[in-house]
């Protein structure tokens, strides 16, 4: 039998300990972390917005309503790049190629290893990290944006709001439509011209 029984988030472990109350005194919380690195995503000062997600190409991710999202904000031009691959990705792709509108450029490489995208974080200017998700522990991308100092836009499901918050980015309560992510990209944009202006650059 187990001595103790690590959980990545506490709401897992508040899970377990009201469904399995009588072994509380095993679980502990450990979150995952990640591997240290040497510098932040440098800052943005141009027009266009580039926003980063990662994930496989799969149902629960909802990585279309990304798009769909971005879809919407006609208004910002915005590069979009996607980590990951999956079952989904043609489907995706065939979506972008019949119905991308002229401000919204994306790119899908697919499969990156890990180390690379990091050093993509680090050499590229990133404005938003976006997750989706129906449901998630602690996204591991997730933490890895956020340790590059990359706001993120994500729901409040399962372990995301032990670690994104309205200092760090935007937490949406209802992730029901693409409106709820488009509506945080259109709030930073203007957050991020508004600082631009003052600081006359």
């Amino acid at each position: 039998m187990s001595d103790k029984i690590c959980l990545i988030s506490k709401q897992g472990l508040e899970y377990l300990q009201n469904k399995y109350s009588n072994f509380s005194g095993k679980y502990i919380v450990s979150y995952l972390g990640i591997s240290e690195h040497p510098a932040l995503s440098p800052t943005s000062f141009g027009n266009c917005l580039n926003i980063v997600s990662n994930s496989s190409i799969i149902t629960l991710k909802r990585v279309e309503l990304i798009f769909d999202a971005l879809n919407c904000c006609e208004q910002i031009p915005i590069r979009w790049t996607h980590f990951g691959d999956g079952p989904n990705k043609l489907a995706l792709e065939e979506k972008i190629k019949m119905a991308a509108k002229p401000h919204l450029k994306v790119n899908l490489p697919g499969f990156v290893n890990n180390l690379d995208i990091q050093h993509y974080y680090g050499a590229n200017t990133i404005d938003l990290f976006i997750n989706a998700s129906t449901t998630e522990g602690i996204p591991v991308s997730l933490m890895e944006a956020l340790s590059f100092g990359i706001p993120s836009i994500a729901p409040a499901v399962g372990g995301i709001p032990e670690i994104v918050n309205n200092e760090n980015g935007f937490l949406i309560q209802n992730l029901e439509s693409p409106a709820a992510i488009a509506e945080c990209i259109i709030a930073y944009n203007k957050y991020r011209r508004e600082w631009m202006q003052k600081e006359n650059i």
